[in-house]
């Protein structure tokens, strides 16, 4: 088995998958992960399988760390003319760990931010004591 080999493979497993699977699909996003390991006789993929609408392992992390960045993953922010949203946190990235989602293209990329970037366009709004 070689790279070129699996690669037709595993987008031939994925289309049978998204042909069959439909009721599921209902339910569930199925998904073959890229990247499988092979030897000269086999080959051995990845499948994930989660909730429909469910977080990914990137929401989940920018949930957990947005505190320690003191952050609103919630907040909108516009810079060069684009608005952002925050998207997910990349744990294993030592430089732009943060995934970001422009609202005014939608083109359902995600795009790169460090860390200052960050903390300048999604600070937290500072709370007004009453009194």
């Amino acid at each position: 088995m070689d790279s070129p080999t699996a690669k037709v493979l595993r987008s031939d497993l994925q289309k049978i998958l998204d042909a069959r699977a439909e009721e599921l699909m209902d339910l569930y996003e199925i998904e073959i992960i890229p990247g499988g390991t092979y030897d000269d006789t086999e080959v051995t993929f990845k499948l994930r399988v989660r909730e429909k609408g469910a977080d990914t392992q990137e929401q989940k992390a920018l949930k957990h760390f947005a505190p320690f960045y003191d952050i609103d993953i919630n907040k909108e922010a516009r810079a060069n003319g684009s608005t952002y949203k925050l998207w997910g946190y990349r744990t294993k990235a030592r430089t732009k760990p943060f995934l970001m989602l422009n609202l005014t293209k939608n083109d359902g990329e995600h795009y790169l931010a460090d860390e200052d970037t960050v903390r300048l366009l999604f600070k937290k709004d500072e709370e007004v004591a009453n009194g």
